[in-house]
């Protein structure tokens, strides 16, 4: 009887044991899942800030190019901000800003080419017929 009841506390505990083993497995199973869905979703979130991050450089650069464009741009009625003249005396060109009113002799810098009016001097002619 003894040895009977020795033989069904050590299945007893051996089943516990067992349970103990499986609970532990599906914790360290859980927790895994746990951990993989925490990288997830740490991945997904420097993605989403990445991608933020982007947005806001091309916007930063849409609003550069756009003040770019406000600066060098056209009138509505078509004139250019920047004339170039030449001048006989001096023999070279010389640039005016229709804006601003300034004149200068070097070409402003950085304004392409398409944003500055290359101005016919026979239009300003002083011998009206």
């Amino acid at each position: 009887e003894e040895a009977e009841e020795a033989e069904e506390a050590e299945e007893a505990e051996e089943a516990e044991d067992a349970e103990a083993a499986e609970a532990a497995e599906e914790a360290e199973a859980a927790e895994a899942a746990g951990e993989a869905e925490a990288t997830e979703a740490a991945k997904a979130a420097e993605a989403a800030k990445r991608a933020k991050a982007a947005e806001a450089a091309a916007a930063t650069s849409k609003e550069e190019e756009s003040e770019d464009d406000e600066e060098f741009s056209q009138f509505g009625d078509g004139e250019k901000i920047w004339q170039q003249f030449w001048n006989d005396d001096y023999r070279r060109h010389y640039y005016h800003n229709v804006e601003t009113g300034e004149t200068i002799w070097t070409r402003p810098e950085g304004v392409p080419d398409s944003e500055i009016e290359v101005v016919d001097e026979s239009d300003y002619s002083d011998d009206e017929e």
